[in-house]
């Protein structure tokens, strides 16, 4: 039982030797448009700068998922008796479709794409090694997932069109149809995990549902499929890594999923599709050490440590998302009759998780001040105005603490009708409806932009005026001609956005003070990122309709 498998078939990394074959087809695709311009695929011409509004050409999906090595049922029935047979895992052969190589365009081009990743998604979702992507940036050969995440990069740093719907956006269904093609294929590869991951930020950031729902789901499974996070497990479809940069970019992509899940539950309260991650589980490492690839400085930290020792902005977003699937575990326990006997229990759980997320969101908060002035963005790019504005890498983390936290405190603050059972029950809620227009007020001061007019809170002592920061401490005004600052603006940050906007719209009809004033600048945010990340407006679309008044 204990023997030794050899799955040398199975779908290795791509080295400088895997990238050539993209290279020829896409000259061969060249080749052809320049001779047919007639089809909507030869229409397309090179692809636009990434941040840039893009074409929008009718899909026409001529192609079907392709026929390929059947995948052994084996291996799902039961794994033992297939290790025990020693079968190694097929090395279906999944053809890259001409529509794919077209809206990928020139080797330039998807250079050029690459590099807009790195500046922007990257910042706040750090799951591709950006030393593999440079390793092979001259796109000498590659295969189809390799193709598909190369699409799926397009995909995420696009900007969507204001006369298209982004669920119809030619690019979203052609990765859709190709991510498909390469599942129903049965491709055991990180990258096309990585293609999901970006497919399902795409959805859930331009509001596409249920789409981001089940995708996320699908993310799940393909990553349990890969035997993810498990080392051991995950060596028997995919090759044993064999550097830390991709063992660590696995987990990275493993951790992304986790997040995801957490966040697509915070404004329905659903249950997450991945268990919680249990205390030894390991955590990203820091996100510079991962992207210089200087494992001899790596400080591993495990769930059992949160919020302790070496600061890093993705492992902190993940830290964040295990505390906020903890509050959405609390708030589904909560009691639907004064008659339940767990009240008092549920109180003290609820005070001591509210302590825990203070803790953090303070912790996190420290780190931010001490970074955003330092913090440098990569040295290749070009962009003399991200180039030389100070960016706060831990706004993503620090907004899903604070969602998670508003969260809390609006279910005991619209509690069920019925008094408090206890003394202790009674200071809970006193403190989650204090606390709610505190942390709601962190929120606009985190994400709001300077609105010399405004203020938060009525005082005769001199108040700080509210900032759009959107991860910036500077003058300038969120969006500039090009939208520099909204390509890295996270879509991670509109949920806690949206809860204190509709908490202040609910404090101003009650109350009738100038809290009217933050939900206003609140929705003033909303528009402005809704010309990156549509699902923002979405979330004004429901302020609107919800509150008649400011």
């Amino acid at each position: 039982m204990r023997r030794h498998c050899d799955y040398t078939d199975a779908v290795p990394a791509p080295t400088p030797e895997d990238f050539a074959a993209l290279q020829l087809k896409l000259q061969e695709l060249e080749t052809r448009l320049n001779t047919n311009s007639s089809g909507s695929v030869a229409s397309l011409g090179g692809s636009p700068p990434p941040n840039a509004v893009p074409n929008y050409v009718q899909a026409d999906f001529s192609w079907q998922p392709p026929i390929s090595v059947q995948f052994p049922a084996s291996l799902f029935l039961d794994l033992s008796t297939w290790k025990r047979m020693r079968r190694v895992v097929p090395k279906p052969v999944v053809e890259i479709p001409e529509e794919v190589l077209a809206q990928l365009g020139e080797p330039a081009e998807i250079q050029q794409t690459i590099n807009e990743y790195f500046v922007t998604i990257h910042l706040w979702l750090p799951i591709i090694s950006k030393s593999r992507m440079q390793n092979g940036h001259s796109l000498l050969e590659g295969g189809s997932d390799l193709a598909m995440l190369f699409l799926a990069v397009k995909l995420v740093t696009t900007v969507p069109i204001p006369s298209v719907a982004a669920a119809d956006h030619y690019i979203y269904l052609t990765a859709k149809r190709f991510v498909l093609s390469l599942e129903h294929g049965g491709i055991p590869s990180i990258m096309v995990l990585q293609s999901m991951v970006l497919i399902a930020i795409y959805e859930y950031s331009h509001g596409i549902y249920p789409a981001a729902w089940t995708t996320i789901g699908g993310c799940a499974r393909y990553a349990d499929f890969l035997g993810l996070p498990d080392v051991h497990e995950s060596s028997i479809l995919l090759n044993s890594a064999t550097t830390w940069v991709e063992l660590e970019e696995r987990r990275r992509t493993w951790w992304a999923i986790v997040v995801l899940d957490r966040i697509v539950c915070l404004g329905n309260q659903k249950k997450c599709i991945l268990p919680d991650p249990p205390e030894h589980e390991i955590l990203p490492a820091n996100d510079r050490i991962w992207d210089d690839d200087i494992p001899s400085l790596v400080t591993q930290r495990t769930v059992a440590s949160l919020f302790t020792g070496d600061p890093s902005p993705f492992s902190r977003l993940c830290e964040a998302a295990t505390l906020a699937s903890r509050v959405l575990a609390h708030v589904r326990l909560m009691p639907t009759s004064q008659e339940n006997t767990d009240q008092p229990l549920l109180a003290s759980a609820a005070m001591s998780l509210l302590d825990t997320l203070l803790h953090a969101s303070s912790v996190v908060d420290g780190e931010a001040n001490a970074s955003r002035q330092g913090y440098s963005l990569p040295t290749f790019h070009t962009d003399p105005f991200l180039a030389s504005t100070s960016w706060n890498p831990y706004l993503a983390p620090q907004a899903v603490l604070l969602s998670a936290t508003l969260l809390l405190q609006e279910t005991y603050s619209w509690p069920p009708q019925y008094p408090p059972s206890s003394t202790q029950e009674a200071n809970l809620r006193h403190r989650a409806l204090r606390g709610l227009q505190t942390t709601s007020s962190q929120v606009i001061s985190l994400l709001s932009r300077d609105i010399l007019s405004q203020r938060l809170h009525p005082s005769p002592a001199p108040v700080s005026t509210v900032r759009l920061e959107l991860g910036l401490d500077t003058d300038h005004a969120l969006l500039d001609n090009n939208g520099s600052i909204l390509r890295r603006v996270s879509p991670l940050i509109l949920d806690a956005l949206y809860s204190a906007a509709n908490n202040f719209s609910w404090l101003a009809q009650e109350e009738h003070s100038v809290v009217v004033d933050a939900s206003t600048i609140a929705k003033e945010g909303l528009a402005s990122i809704n010309r990156r990340w549509r699902v923002a407006g979405e979330y004004l679309h429901m302020l609107e309709q919800d509150w008649q008044g400011p």
